[in-house]
């Protein structure tokens, strides 16, 4: 969409990075960042516009800034909204991995009549160990505020593409 972008890390082991170069300016609103570049695309053909009206992109990621850096810490797309609290599901999945034998775990959101949605759980054990369920769900109970415990937990396999990421 925005043609080809350079970004600078801000040390070498930092998360934090600059995206921009000659033509291309940065924001961020509402913790989103936006890009408007001069080598955009004109759109996609058939198909409303990813510009607002001024050209600028949103690129839905979840970023904090430093000094003009950003950091991306999730996607829009990531997150749950149950009964008007919000929160990413990486945060749900990040404290499912801190129990014994599990080895990787998706958080998903699900539409929830009464809530507006709910989280739900699939978990992948370590070499086809077993779970103690009863004591998982202690565990997510104890560690996770109220509306971010999944609503419905399953042991599945959760399949990792080429690139690591969870499908």
């Amino acid at each position: 969409e925005l043609g080809v972008l350079r970004v600078k890390s801000k040390a070498r082991n930092s998360l934090f990075m600059k995206v921009g170069g000659e033509g291309v300016e940065t924001r961020v609103r509402d913790n989103i960042l936006e890009i408007r570049s001069s080598t955009r695309m004109l759109g996609y053909l058939n198909a409303a516009s990813p510009f607002d009206k001024d050209g600028w992109y949103r690129t839905n990621d979840i970023v904090n800034v430093n000094e003009g850096y950003y950091m991306i810490t999730g996607r829009t797309s990531e997150i749950i909204n149950v009964g008007g609290l919000k929160f990413i599901a990486s945060e749900v999945e990040r404290v499912a991995l801190q129990f014994d034998g599990v080895e990787l775990v998706k958080v998903v959101g699900k539409q929830n009549p009464i809530s507006g949605q709910h989280a739900e759980l699939t978990i992948k054990s370590v070499h086809k160990m077993e779970i103690d369920m009863s004591e998982f769900k202690k565990f997510l109970k104890k560690n996770l505020p109220r509306h971010m415990v999944p609503q419905k937990i399953r042991i599945s396999t959760v399949s990792v593409g080429h690139r690591q990421k969870r499908n």
